[in-house]
């Protein structure tokens, strides 16, 4: 149904929440869609920051282009959400530093004092290990099979950060690039970024 949907300025609202679909659905050329046209309306504040996630992970052009300043502007658009905001802070800066991307130190330092009220999971040492294993080796699918062990039935939930974490920068070390930011992307959306 959210396919057969245009984006037009009776709907700009609703954009986020296409893309979110369309992206669970795996539509990802009709959430890039929804993202550019919600993009030329000229949304400002909570709400332009509120897709930034989504944009990230979405874009062709990968990560490397983020810098500390747009997670800082980022950060303050979205600071003031309440709890919930400190949750999506910790899923998404921790998704950004697996991807090589450089979170500023004092935004981190912001979360400290957030607890998430969530149980975390961390994969055995047994695990960890032989995914960093594969990974520094460069045995593709040593590390894919390791990813996937790791992640388990708990996908990309957000007791499973850590996990997630290990996966997407065991894929980008050995040149997965678009099944990491497919990873990310996941979390995101579970996440309700």
């Amino acid at each position: 149904m959210v396919a057969a949907l245009a984006p037009s300025t009776e709907t700009t609202w609703f954009a986020g929440d296409a893309a979110r679909i369309l992206i669970a659905a795996g539509d990802i050329a009709g959430a890039r869609k929804w993202l550019a046209y919600a993009d030329g309306q000229g949304l400002k504040g909570r709400q332009k920051a509120a897709l930034w996630p989504l944009r990230i992970f979405l874009s062709d052009a990968g990560v490397a282009s983020i810098t500390p300043k747009d997670i800082t502007n980022w950060w303050n658009d979205r600071a003031a959400a309440g709890a919930g905001a400190l949750v999506q802070a910790r899923t998404l800066f921790s998704l950004l530093s697996a991807m090589g991307v450089s979170v500023p130190s004092k935004l981190w330092a912001k979360l400290l004092d957030g607890g998430s009220g969530t149980q975390a999971f961390v994969p055995s040492a047994a695990v960890r290990n032989a995914l960093s294993r594969g990974a520094v080796t460069g045995s593709r699918g040593g590390t894919v099979a390791m990813a996937l062990v790791a992640l388990g039935e708990r996908g990309a939930g957000a007791e499973n950060l850590s996990a997630m974490e290990m996966a997407i920068s065991a894929l980008k070390k050995i040149n997965f690039e678009a099944e990491a930011k497919s990873i990310a992307l996941e979390a995101v959306i579970e996440a309700g970024l």
